[in-house]
């Protein structure tokens, strides 16, 4: 977890309103008065800051701490024209400038400052990096960002070198550096032209690192697509056949095959319109099963994925056909349709349930019913002899007529 940065900072013109503010010490029956406030420069955060306070008199001498957030009004005895305060603990843990202001109770009072700089960076470094997807395209970009801070949440002084670690899925490593700016420290870095997972984590000289995070280099898009039957045989337009088509497997133009789950596309074209099928890449192929088309024909398909397309792939539909038998007889005002046995291209009898489609008066719409056995008898009644010359059944495709005797 990234702890935010702690920072301090001192208005300027609080340190003015210090030369002009009233007097702050004791009463008037220990008269004293502060010469000098005499404090360290620069201390690291956490440590004991020791402040003097000369001048004359007696009494005690009062020194207020003032930093970003708070004055804190310590009071110490005036003994040998001196006073020292330690200040507590709590305020010296964050960076930045604490001033003082020491005044006795008389003259003006007199101020001084310290700069707590950070402690030196705990022992972690806080990293995170983003985008965690990028393309293996050898363009794309990734940055890395580290925060190193110290135990008490200060960021590292800035200009301070950190080095970023890339290790690759080989375990390669390549390093970049950079230098804190602002609490942060950031690089960029570019994509490989090879898919894989990759780590990266963040250094200060020996005294500290991060833990490893991570990001992901995918393939790019599809370079070609290549689309094929599994099996090449002929194929019979029955209506329940499928014809398994699968691609060859896909890559991008470095050749990363993509990975699975990618969504690739079929457009069916043939005999009895069009239509799509869609399927995910497994191990790069991407597998379709193709319904038979019910009637002969050519059915033209083609894949695509990414704004790759293949070559259109013809595949011819034979008639799943061979035999139609039909009789057709009228008896005064009624005719009877004898269908079947209808034979599939084996020669054997086509499925229960083959819808065969008959057409007879001239008036009338085409009625379609369900062959059991190879077989079905259908009766028209009422039909004049003028209204009825031929009827055409079509099953799968294949049509054939008789004339009424």
């Amino acid at each position: 977890m990234i702890r935010p940065a702690r920072l301090r900072h001192v208005v300027p013109i609080a340190l003015a309103t210090l030369v002009t503010a009233g007097c702050i010490g004791g009463g008037d029956d220990d008269p004293s008065s502060v010469s000098a406030v005499i404090a360290p420069a620069e201390v690291t955060a956490g440590a004991t800051i020791e402040v003097i306070v000369e001048g004359e008199g007696q009494g005690s001498f009062e020194l207020e701490v003032i930093d970003a957030f708070a004055t804190t009004t310590l009071s110490e005895p005036v003994e040998d024209g001196r006073a020292v305060f330690t200040l507590p603990d709590a305020l010296t843990e964050l960076s930045g400038l604490v001033a003082f202001r020491a005044a006795g109770s008389l003259g003006d009072p007199v101020i001084g400052s310290t700069r707590v700089v950070p402690a030196g960076v705990a022992d972690t470094i806080d990293i995170v990096a983003g985008p965690r997807t990028i393309v293996a395209d050898g363009a794309d970009q990734t940055m890395a960002i580290a925060i190193a801070a110290d135990s008490f949440g200060n960021p590292v002084s800035d200009g301070s070198p950190l080095t970023f670690t890339r290790v690759d899925d080989g375990g390669t490593t390549s390093q970049f550096e950079a230098n804190v700016d602002g609490g942060l420290a950031a690089v960029l870095i570019d994509s490989r032209t090879t898919a894989q997972r990759i780590e990266v984590f963040a250094e200060l000289d020996a005294d500290a690192a991060s833990g490893r995070v991570t990001y992901n280099e995918v393939p790019g898009p599809a370079r070609e697509v290549v689309l094929e039957p599994v099996e090449e045989t002929a194929f019979v337009a029955d209506g329940r056949s499928l014809l398994e088509l699968r691609t060859l497997p896909i890559s991008d133009r470095f050749g990363n095959q993509l990975p699975d789950g990618h969504l690739v596309r079929v457009e069916v074209d043939g005999p009895d319109g069009i239509g799509q099928l869609t399927a995910r890449t497994i191990d790069g192929i991407a597998r379709f099963d193709l319904v038979a088309r019910d009637r002969p024909g050519v059915v033209s398909v083609v894949a695509r994925v990414s704004g790759a397309r293949s070559l259109p792939v013809e595949i011819e539909f034979v008639a799943a056909v061979s035999q139609l038998p039909l009789r057709v007889s009228a008896q005064d005002d009624r005719v009877t349709v004898e269908v079947g046995p209808v034979l599939d291209a084996s020669g054997a009898v086509v499925a229960d349930g083959t819808p065969a489609t008959i057409s007879g008066p001239a008036n009338g719409d085409p009625i379609e019913v369900e062959l059991i056995r190879g077989a079905a008898t259908i009766v028209f009644d009422n039909i004049a002899a003028a209204d009825l010359d031929s009827v055409a059944v079509t099953v799968l495709g294949v049509s054939t007529t008789e004339d009424v005797q």
